[in-house]
This record gives structure tokens, sequence and C-alpha cells, in this order.
């Protein structure tokens, strides 16, 4: 996974780390135990689930399986939650 200074996320990424928030929710599952089993270190998880850095691709599928939650649907959900943020953002600068 990479290592490094990173850009903040975007409205995608930070969409899809508040869609597995609330599967972490859900199951009861701490930020330091989902690092462990997406086999990732605990500040790294933490970067991306405050939004500090986005989500890699390798990030989400390696998560997902760690949820027991399939890769297209924390995508549905993700676009779902990226359109309601879009239309809040719209509506905002108007």
């Amino acid at each position: 996974m990479p290592s490094g200074s990173m850009e903040c996320s975007g409205v995608m990424a930070s969409s899809m780390s508040e869609a597995i928030r609330g599967h972490m929710g859900r199951q009861h599952l701490s930020g330091n135990r989902l690092a462990a089993m997406a086999g990732v270190s605990q500040n790294y998880m933490a970067k991306r689930l405050r939004d500090d850095a986005p989500l890699t691709l390798d990030d989400v599928e390696s998560i997902s399986a760690a949820l027991g939650v399939p890769v297209l649907a924390l995508f549905n959900e993700t676009a779902q939650l990226a359109a309601k943020r879009r239309l809040v953002l719209i509506r905002d600068t108007n």
C-alpha cells in the first residue's frame, strides 16, 4: 500500500469511508480491529477513516473482505452517499 504524503479525500473517497464507518458501527468493529483484519496499520486505517488520506482500490478490496461486504455493495452505497453530498454542495453554492 502506498506511503508518504497524500492529498485529502475527495467526495467519492470520503463517501466510501462514510459507508465503511457505517458497516463498522453496525458490526461493532473498532478501527484497530478493522486495520488488523485488513492487514494495514492502525495509523494507516485511521487516516483513511478520518478522510485525511484517500482510500485506494486495494484498501477497498481488503476492507470489504474484512467486513464481509461485497465490493460492489460498498460502491453502490458510496455512489448514493456521494450523490447526496453533491446535491448538498450544489444547494449550498446557490
